[in-house]
């Protein structure tokens, strides 16, 4: 990845969606209980509405890959994510909700598939695995530093900010992979060595 500084940015921030749904995990029960007032059947019923998110990016994904290419794909489903997530600051609605949890989903799906597919197209098959795991070692210490603000966070019932902080976390992601994204496509880089 050294020999490729834009492309380790790019895959990057394009895993953070998946961090945000890990952080999500956490935060979403909160949410439901201190900020939409409502009982643990939103949140049964927020895990169905997720599933038919990501179940809908499995089908679209392939064809947006197709059509405007893989690079541009991550890029607008990063953003998706990232103004998905920023709203949560301002919902006070289930049905909203509902329908944000459903389009992280999405974004965060059509994410995963299409980053995979680049680095299958990008790096080699006796470098993949050494990647994936450098990636996964990183997003392991994001989610652990996040986890442990946000636990502090949560107990002094300020439950928003974590939901700021990673708005900002993905918008800053979704600039990243804008401005790296357009390189990354025109120079074709492949892992050699």
């Amino acid at each position: 990845m050294k020999a490729c500084p834009l492309l380790f940015w790019f895959l990057l921030a394009s895993f953070m969606p998946f961090i945000g749904v890990m952080m999500t995990n956490y935060l979403h029960p909160i949410y439901i209980t201190d900020v939409l007032k409502e009982d643990s059947s939103v949140y049964g019923i927020q895990s169905m509405v997720y599933g038919i998110g990501a179940a809908l990016a499995g089908a679209v994904v392939p064809l947006l890959l197709r059509r405007i290419g893989t690079e541009i794909s991550i890029t607008i489903t990063v953003f998706m994510y990232a103004m998905a997530m920023t709203m949560f600051l301002f919902v006070k609605n289930t049905w909203i909700f509902y329908l944000l949890v459903s389009i992280t989903a999405f974004g965060n799906a059509a994410t995963r598939v299409a980053r995979s597919s680049l680095m299958m197209e990008r790096i080699p098959n006796e470098k993949i695995g050494r990647v994936d795991s450098l990636f996964r070692a990183f997003g392991f210490l994001i989610r652990s530093a996040l986890l442990s603000v946000f636990t502090g966070l949560v107990s002094l019932e300020h439950v928003l900010i974590p939901y700021a902080i990673l708005s900002g976390l993905l918008i800053i992601s979704g600039l990243l992979v804008l401005r790296t994204g357009e390189s990354v496509k025109k120079e074709q880089f492949h892992l050699t060595g």
